[in-house]
């Protein structure tokens, strides 16, 4: 059973329905079961054809109230609009003149999307926000922070973003981009993707919300959290698991603190910082 939540709605919020703001341009959709979601994500998706890879991104979240924000916009968050977009380009430009002398290959010098991943992946705070091909995925992420953290709401959420939205374009200020994964092998294994925001807006439901006034450039799905044992035994089957999901001897790490933490019925006291 889906319980749908349309645009404008004044829907009362409950367990598996959290209701965003009343002028709220983004649809959320609660599944009241994994078994719900994976038997039904697809009809609302495709309702006419069968999964089309690419035509939808997603990303997961442990806390469904966590925003569509990247590690650099949570990073400056007290800034102004204009002094952050400044210190976004200033950033990036500093970050470039360091690597003046590297074995940079020439086609990252000649693009700043591609320069934005490449500084990401060595830690560099960008308006890069990470997504993945895959519905599963985002699913893997959301329910194994869960059991990592112990988040308490009784939801997560799978973010969907409609690739092929006008709004997701330059021309407006937010691009989805392809990026080589830089001997990344994580982006490779997350079937994984970016969206890349120039604007000053903090978070993609602002920008949305100021752009998606046509069709539904984001979406958001609930699906019950405590389900989080049975989906990701469910993943496992799929051969979405650490070993996957994460690269080599990363893999192994993650692999191990998730057994353990499962086997104690336990929860990670000092909380890691999001990823973008």
């Amino acid at each position: 059973m889906v319980k749908k939540k349309a645009r404008g709605s004044n829907s009362k919020p409950n367990a598996l329905n959290q209701v965003s703001s009343q002028d709220s341009p983004i649809e959320e959709e609660s599944f009241d079961s994994w078994e719900s979601f994976k038997s039904t994500f697809c009809q609302h998706l495709f309702p006419n054809e069968p999964f089309r890879r690419g035509k939808y991104l997603f990303r997961g979240h442990s806390d469904p109230r966590w925003k569509l924000e990247t590690t650099f916009d949570r990073m400056f968050s007290n800034q102004p609009k204009a002094m952050r977009l400044q210190i976004a380009e200033e950033l990036l430009e500093v970050f470039k003149r360091g690597l003046e002398g590297e074995e940079i290959p020439s086609e990252v010098r000649a693009d700043d999307s591609l320069f934005h991943s490449l500084g990401q992946h060595y830690g560099l705070p960008t308006r890069l926000l990470d997504w993945t091909e895959s519905p599963y995925i985002a699913a893997f992420f959301a329910y194994n922070s869960r059991v990592l953290w112990g988040v308490m709401d009784q939801s997560i959420a799978i973010w969907v973003l409609d690739t092929t939205h006008p709004i997701w374009s330059s021309h407006y200020g937010v691009e989805i981009i392809d990026v080589p994964s830089f001997g990344n092998k994580r982006i490779r294994n997350q079937s994984g993707k970016f969206t890349l925001s120039r604007t000053p807006f903090p978070d993609l439901e602002s920008y949305v919300a100021a752009h998606g006034d046509e069709g539904r450039p984001l979406r958001k799905f609930l699906l019950p959290a405590p389900e989080y044992a049975k989906a990701l035994a469910d993943l496992d089957a799929m051969g979405i698991h650490h070993g996957t999901v994460y690269p080599e001897i990363e893999g192994a790490a993650q692999m191990a603190l998730f057994r353990i933490v499962s086997k104690f019925n336990t929860f990670v006291q000092f909380r890691t910082s999001r990823p973008a």
